[in-house]
């Protein structure tokens, strides 16, 4: 029996094709051929279809560019190369200042890192195929411990501006540098407030309310005068 004596049955048209004893691949995919002889016989056969080229990365990516995480906190970045069919995918990490982060574990599209003070550092991924990175920033925050030091005040006619304290681990934070405040309510008699937020290095927010209050008068003296009665009053 020769090839010619057979016909060819597809279970998907456009994946391969059979011609003169040669099986020609048409698209990835997999064929279920039956060849069947002149006289009626038959035979079932199985043709898988794939891509064998080696596709070099032209870029790639991560799963963020910019993270805030907490000293001692722990945090993990995602990386992929592209194209998707690239054959070799395989990506090493480093990171900028490892005096700001350090590498809990990592494998070839991911790596899971700790804040160790402080700080910003860039994380790079670099493919191993064709050297292409890419990187994100990472900065490392401090939260801000807030305390209100007086909780009411006497009104005298003008704002009244709370007296706080802002630290860190004990240390005492700089007003507009690492922290912002914010008022309301606080240039008249009531219930005012004031609120701390970190920024730059720090973060976290807490909000403080206090009371102004009208100062007690007492009456001094009454005063009969040819144009009427003077009050005298004492604070």
């Amino acid at each position: 029996m020769t090839e010619t004596e057979l016909t060819y049955n597809y279970s998907e048209e456009g994946v391969i094709e059979i011609a003169d004893g040669v099986v020609y691949g048409l698209k990835e995919g997999t064929e279920t051929v039956t060849a069947t002889a002149e006289g009626g016989a038959s035979t079932t056969f199985l043709v898988t279809i794939t891509d064998a080229k080696e596709y070099a990365v032209t870029s790639g990516k991560l799963s963020s560019e910019y993270e805030k995480i907490s000293v001692g906190d722990t945090l993990e970045i995602c990386a992929s190369v592209l194209p998707e069919n690239a054959f070799d995918k395989t990506v090493s990490w480093y990171i900028e200042d490892d005096s700001v982060l350090e590498k809990i574990n990592e494998d070839s599209d991911s790596i899971r890192i700790r804040g160790l003070k402080l700080g910003t550092s860039r994380l790079y991924a670099v493919s191993q195929d064709g050297g292409f990175s890419v990187s994100a920033q990472i900065q490392v925050v401090g939260q801000i411990q807030a305390e209100l030091k007086q909780s009411s005040y006497n009104y005298e006619g003008k704002t009244i501006i709370p007296k706080l304290s802002v630290t860190y681990n004990g240390y005492e934070l700089s007003r507009g540098i690492d922290y912002i405040v914010t008022y309301k309510n606080n240039n008249a008699p009531g219930t005012a407030s004031v609120t701390v937020t970190g920024t730059g290095n720090y973060q976290g927010s807490k909000t403080f309310k206090f009371s102004i209050k009208l100062k007690k008068s007492t009456l001094g003296k009454a005063v009969n005068t040819s144009s009427g009665i003077t009050l005298t009053w004492s604070y």
